[in-house]
């Protein structure tokens, strides 16, 4: 049985719209991800993946393999941001 998450993770480095475009599709790409969409003006990546199968590691590593990177520390994300 899948074990659907669906998370806000801050997004920090992104300069650009085309920033936000190859953040989503990186994180588009990671096995178990169902559906990743990242907001610019908000500088968030809404993530809807198969907990079971990737973890939020692997997504922020993902994003790190492009020269972004992802909060994925539960506390104080707003902080970081």
């Amino acid at each position: 049985m899948e074990h659907i998450t669906k998370e806000t993770f801050p997004v920090l480095e992104m300069s650009c719209a085309a920033c936000a475009v190859s953040v989503a599709s990186m994180l588009n790409s990671v096995p178990g991800v169902k559906t990743a969409a990242v907001n610019y003006a908000n500088q968030t990546a809404l993530v809807e993946y198969d907990a079971d199968k990737v973890t939020a590691e692997d997504l922020r590593a993902s994003v790190r393999s492009v020269g972004y990177d992802l909060v994925i520390d539960t506390e104080n994300r707003e902080e970081v941001q």
